[in-house]
């Protein structure tokens, strides 16, 4: 009866040290994900900014067909693999 005792009070100093393991590491982490937050929120530009600035016309979506770019550009032929087939 004893031993099953001091087994189970072993067993339980395992877990609350792992537990206690554990809970230092989350808090690494969640230290560490702050801290890149705040790296990646002074870094990039905040997304009210974003909907302020008009589209300038060079910057327009303009979708090019695979032919106008390749008469256009003279890109090595695997860079065109990369693009979409939209050609008829």
């Amino acid at each position: 009866m004893l031993d099953e005792r001091d087994r189970l009070l072993d067993t339980l100093r395992e877990t609350q040290e792992s537990l206690g393991l554990a809970q230092q590491h989350l808090q690494d982490v969640i230290y560490d994900r702050d801290s890149l937050q705040r790296q990646l929120s002074s870094a990039l530009p905040q997304t009210s900014e974003l909907a302020d600035q008009q589209p300038s016309p060079e910057h327009s979506s303009v979708h090019y067909s695979r032919k106008a770019l390749e008469d256009q550009s003279p890109l090595p032929d695997a860079f065109y693999l990369l693009l979409p087939n939209t050609d008829s």
